[in-house]
């Protein structure tokens, strides 16, 4: 039983990382050497999906083939069929993990030599460019996103609960949950967690026991970077075809299943039932999301606290880990491990913290306030802004290295000065933070006090039952609220540049 269930958790996270990067490779190629018009909206749409929550995309896609969808391929008969139902844990968490990915791979394309690019091209064509420069910085990229992707999907449970899908995950939730709490029952499960943190451990060690800091080129740091731009007409509609098909596949249908499902009307005549769409309809799912008053602010208490501190302490130990070159590394490693660990998991982990002190003083932080959650929340909120935060830190080291030494500044003068100067770019970093905070809940459902429901959890429970037009009204305000939001983070980070 224990190997199926392991056999299931490797099978979700090895096609969830290939789904994803199936379609984010054709995109961000298009995004990185065919820019137009056409591919700043797609990444406009793509970069606004990034922050919408993964309850609602899951939602979407339950409103279009879920138990009362338009086509019905329902929970229960997935359920009842486990490849049926691991396909749509894979396709779902794939879909999900795609702008991720695709920015990922962007990144990658944008740091290739421009010359690698040219010599190839000049030497044996538009697939010797493939093969000799594109391919190798696809393919390492594309291993950074299957641990960043593995790493979020190995710790979460609410697409596998919806489905009836025996992951360790899933294993160690109903487990813990039915008030199993010795270590046996949970142990299992971080597997996941401990086998991605090695490969990372791994990876950063031997990488970074080759850096020398003091050979790094300072000034080449300060150059702008000129990316080659491929003229090939032929090869810029195929992409473009490929891109578009890829964004309107994840985002388009999802989102337009939601709105057919927010202005279904089901009427009677002559004795039959008939299902037309009606704008009145929409309108009126839409505005019920003031029913989900109370779930908002219960949201807003948990995640705005949770982010702050996540972004302070990110702040500082992206600070450190611009010392010694171990530093990032062990940084990663536990990053990518509190990711993967089982929401369940940390749930146990905290409770069973908070339990050690007096009971007064435990009782008192379980069940009367938000503090054993917003504790939760850090096992994820904090790897999320860690990762950019180490980056930001370590380019701005780099880039300002001459001047913080001659200056001779403290800890604390360098911080303000670094604040002063990347504000923006933390801005963005912050939003990022708070929107992975409200999407999760796999890591605090087990330890919410009597009568606080996020609205996670909300839309979690109301799933398990299909999606009506109210709770596709209410997913359409969060996609909504989440898309802007993410234009504005993008706008932030690139005006921080």
């Amino acid at each position: 039983m224990f190997q199926t269930w392991l056999l299931h958790s490797f099978c979700m996270l090895i096609g969830t990382s290939f789904l994803a990067s199936l379609l984010a490779i054709p995109t961000s190629v298009a995004w990185a050497r065919f820019p137009s018009r056409s591919t700043w909206i797609s990444q406009a749409v793509v970069t606004g999906f990034l922050f919408v929550p993964l309850y609602v995309q899951a939602a979407g896609w339950s409103a279009g083939f879920g138990a009362l969808g338009w086509y019905t391929v329902s929970q229960v008969t997935a359920a009842q069929n486990i490849v049926h139902g691991l396909f749509a844990v894979i396709w779902i968490h794939g879909m999900g993990a795609f702008p991720l990915v695709a920015w990922l791979l962007f990144a990658g394309m944008n740091r290739i030599p421009s010359q690698l690019e040219e010599a190839s091209l000049l030497d044996g064509g538009f697939l010797h460019v493939v093969r000799v420069a594109w391919g190798p910085t696809l393919i390492r990229w594309s291993l950074v996103g299957f641990l960043l992707t593995s790493a979020m999907v190995a710790g979460d449970m609410l697409i596998t609960n919806l489905y009836r899908v025996p992951t360790l995950t899933e294993r160690c939730y109903l487990a813990v949950s039915g008030g199993d709490q010795e270590w046996s029952s949970w142990i299992g499960s971080c597997i996941p967690a401990i086998t991605l943190a090695s490969v990372v451990l791994l990876i950063g060690g031997l990488r970074f026991a080759k850096l020398d800091e003091s050979k790094i080129d300072r000034e080449s740091l300060e150059r702008p970077k000129v990316n080659f731009r491929l003229e090939s007409p032929r090869v810029a509609w195929f992409l473009h075809g490929l891109m578009w098909i890829a964004t309107l596949l994840a985002i388009g249908l999802p989102m337009i299943n939601l709105i057919i499902k927010a202005g279904w009307s089901p009427q009677m005549f002559d004795g039959q039932l008939v299902r037309s769409w009606s704008p009145l309809q929409a309108s009126k799912s839409f505005l019920s999301i003031a029913e989900f008053s109370e779930e908002f602010g219960w949201t807003i208490q948990l995640v705005l606290p949770s982010s702050l501190l996540a972004l302070s302490m990110a702040i500082c130990l992206g600070r450190w880990s611009c010392g010694a070159g171990w530093r990032p590394v062990v940084l990663t490693c536990l990053a990518v491990g509190s990711l993967a660990l089982p929401g369940p998991v940390v749930s146990l982990i905290v409770k069973r913290t908070f339990e050690s002190f007096p009971d007064s003083a435990s009782d008192w932080i379980l069940d009367r306030t938000l503090i054993a959650p917003i504790v939760a929340l850090q096992f994820r909120s904090l790897p999320i802004a860690l990762l950019p935060m180490m980056i930001v830190w370590s380019r701005w080291k780099r880039s300002m290295f001459d001047s913080v030494r001659l200056d001779g500044l403290n800890f604390w003068q360098e911080g303000w000065f670094f604040l002063q100067g990347n504000y923006r770019i933390l801005l963005a970093i912050g939003i990022l933070t708070t929107a992975m905070a409200t999407a999760e809940l796999s890591s605090y459902l087990l330890v919410l006090p009597a009568g606080v429901s996020p609205i996670a959890m909300r839309i979690f429970e109301l799933l398990h039952y299909g999606v009506r037009y109210k709770e596709a009204g209410l997913s359409l305000f969060i996609a909504a609220i989440g898309m802007s939001v993410g234009w504005i983070a993008k706008w932030l980070a690139e005006r921080s540049k």
